[in-house]
């Protein structure tokens, strides 16, 4: 479906659960970034009469900021990834994260906790999966470290 195609209907409600995919706040994505992988929106089938994830970008569209604005604007605030695309997101976030610590610290700070929030639903998932969280702890250690090697942003966790 096209950027400008899409019409929205505002669902206020918590994000839906669906098998293989996981969902993320649209308010990270990057504007004129690529997209790290195949995202996903809900939208209503009518022929079904019920919800279903629709892919908007693909990976390494760019994402224009009059999209996204839109969407967030409308209160659309989540979308989803496949799981086995989360490694995708998460070295997204993790490097859109050291670009925006100079130019942009709370959408840094942002980006920070959307890969935490990330890694914990990715091991909660499968808790007995060890991989998963391997992977969750190797997260930590990554936002950690580069949350200490930039002094604003250990300025701004030492506040808090």
């Amino acid at each position: 479906m096209n950027q400008e195609e899409m019409q929205l209907t505002e669902i206020k409600a918590p994000p839906n659960f669906y098998q293989g995919f996981m969902y993320f706040s649209l308010a990270v994505l990057v504007p004129d970034s690529q997209a790290p992988c195949s995202i996903r929106l809900e939208a209503y089938n009518q022929n079904l009469g019920r919800l279903r994830l629709v892919e908007t970008l693909q990976a390494s569209d760019t994402i224009r900021s009059a999209w996204l604005d839109r969407l967030l604007d409308e209160g659309v605030c989540q979308a989803y990834i496949a799981l086995e695309d989360l490694p995708s997101l998460q070295a997204y976030l993790h490097q859109q994260t050291k670009l925006l610590f100079v130019a942009d610290q709370a959408q840094a700070h942002l980006l920070v906790y959307e890969n935490a929030l990330c890694a914990i639903k990715s091991a909660m998932l499968d808790p007995k999966n060890g991989r998963r969280l391997a992977m969750a702890a190797a997260t930590v250690r990554g936002m950690l470290q580069q949350i200490w090697e930039n002094e604003g942003a250990a300025r701004g966790c030492s506040r808090s």
